[in-house]
Parts: C-alpha cells; structure tokens; sequence
C-alpha cells in the first residue's frame, strides 16, 4: 500500500514540474517574418516584489450574556 502511494506521490510531482515546464515553453516567442536562423525569445522577467506578512494571533475573550424570553400570545 505504501508503495503505490509513494509511486502515486512521485507520478503528482513529476506531472506538476512538467506542467510549469510546459507553461515556460509556451511563453517562448518566434518572429516568423525573420531568414532563418530565427531567434527565439523570451517575454522580459516580471518584476518580483516580495512582501513579508506578519501574523500573530492575539488571544480574545469574549463574554455574552444570553437572554431569553418567551412570550405567549
């Protein structure tokens, strides 16, 4: 059982790094009005910010008084 789960796992993983692959690919560029050699290219890098999130749980309490009244008609 173990084993068909690990082969299952590394069958995912191989999938999905072929997919990014693929994507990659597809974003190449090919300027067919070019002689031969063409190049090929590549759109220009996003520009990368990185972002820090900061999370902290701050403990809450919360106390509610809970009233009921029946009124019959």
């Amino acid at each position: 059982m173990m084993r068909a789960q690990r082969l299952c796992s590394l069958t995912s993983e191989v999938l999905h790094s072929l997919s990014h692959v693929y994507h990659h690919v597809s974003d190449l560029m090919v300027d067919m009005s070019q002689t031969p050699p063409r190049n090929l290219r590549a759109p220009p890098p996003m520009p990368t910010t990185t972002t820090t999130v900061i999370q902290q749980t701050i403990p809450v309490q919360v106390h509610e008084a809970l009233r009921l009244s029946l009124t019959c008609l």
